[in-house]
């Protein structure tokens, strides 16, 4: 299987049911930087869509 193996997301406050609702773990409190400089409160998320740990079954 190829792509990527989980996905990380800086959720907004207002956010971060929707993204649990979806199946996201929370990681960590912090605060996500705009482009033009701007703070904003957030929760960093993470949500794993396949277990990237090589079996035995498939070949690397």
């Amino acid at each position: 299987m190829q792509g990527a193996g989980e996905i990380h997301v800086d959720a907004s406050l207002a956010a971060v049911g929707f993204y649990k609702a979806k199946g996201f773990e929370e990681i960590a409190c912090g605060k996500h930087r705009f482009k033009n400089g701007a703070l904003m409160d957030c929760i960093f998320t993470k949500k794993v869509l396949w277990n990237s740990t090589p079996s035995a079954c498939r070949k690397e």
